[in-house]
């Protein structure tokens, strides 16, 4: 009886097919491909591979009509939890509003004091990322992005005591359609 060693065997692809496979994976499993290589984590997080998968998927349409968000308290791991709902007209165009989308994200380091109101606004979203301001004061500006299930916390706008003159304050997103940077 003859015995076989155990071959193993590599497989080598180019990095074109990695990024062709990795465009049509979702979101959730590509955030764990990102431990695989530096190249493929470098990969997943270019703005160049970002919009591929969008002109892939489809840019986001200009129906949605309606972002709702609303925060759950969580006492026993003093977090707090946004849950991100995403409301648009249905796909055989009867008119009706139906839910397209929902997920949510967890401040490991809880941004809403208790003493404080818990008033949260939408300050934008645009390709995934949603731009909030929380607490009774808007002081504080948050950058989340829910897919991914990271966030940072934007420099405090300027006080009124801070400006030199009085001009309303207002945050918000842009989008460079040349560079496609945001």
């Amino acid at each position: 009886m003859k015995k076989y060693k155990n071959i193993h065997k590599s497989i080598t692809t180019s990095v074109d097919i990695n990024e062709e496979i990795l465009q049509y994976l979702p979101m959730k499993s590509l955030a764990r491909f990102k431990v695989v290589s530096k190249q493929w984590r470098s990969t997943v997080e270019s703005t160049y591979f970002a919009h591929k998968r969008l002109v892939r998927f489809g840019l986001p349409t200009p129906n949605v009509k309606l972002l709702i968000v609303h925060s759950k308290f969580n006492e026993d791991l003093n977090s707090t939890t946004l849950l991100l709902n995403t409301f648009s007209r249905d796909h055989n165009n009867k008119g009706e509003i139906c839910l397209s989308s929902s997920s949510s994200y967890t401040f490991p380091d809880n941004p809403i004091d208790k003493s404080q109101d818990k008033t949260i606004q939408v300050l934008g979203s645009c390709d995934g990322l949603v731009l909030v301001r929380i607490h009774k004061d808007f002081r504080y500006i948050h950058l989340i992005n829910p897919t991914t299930r990271e966030h940072q916390t934007l420099s405090p706008e300027p006080s009124e005591n801070e400006l030199r003159y009085k001009m309303p304050f207002t945050a918000g997103f842009g989008k460079d359609v040349v560079t496609r940077s945001r």
